[in-house]
């Protein structure tokens, strides 16, 4: 199963631009999506691990939407620092209630709050 993932991987970062990947770094990437499959996949993850920035993450993690080996969810970030009480994450942006937030006194739109958390979805 691995290395159907390292295959498949290959061929879809031979085209990415943004990053050169080496053998070692797309089986290490590889055990990384197969141990999230089905999973949100953590930024720090990906980050710490090939020695990326956020920036380069997200935009690989984007890239890999595009070809169906990640797909973007959606979580809510609540403004109180003291307050991260909805962990739900919606699948489709238009899932997300449009309501105020009931869980601190801020009462924020969840709609102005939303960012993108990505799903590993291998397949396999």
């Amino acid at each position: 199963m691995l290395s159907n993932i390292c295959i498949k991987l290959s061929k879809i970062l031979s085209d990415y631009k943004e990053y050169n990947f080496t053998e070692k770094n797309i089986e290490l990437l590889a055990r990384i999506l197969n141990a999230y499959d089905n999973q949100i996949i953590p930024l720090e993850v990906i980050k710490r691990n090939l020695h990326l920035d956020y920036k380069q993450v997200n935009d690989l993690l984007l890239y890999l939407a595009r070809n169906s080996i990640t797909q973007l969810n959606y979580k809510i970030w609540c403004e109180n620092p003291n307050c991260n009480a909805d962990t739900e994450v919606y699948e489709n942006i238009y899932d997300i209630p449009l309501d105020e937030c009931d869980y601190c006194d801020k009462r924020c739109k969840k709609m102005s709050n939303v960012y993108i958390v990505y799903r590993v979805n291998l397949n396999e």
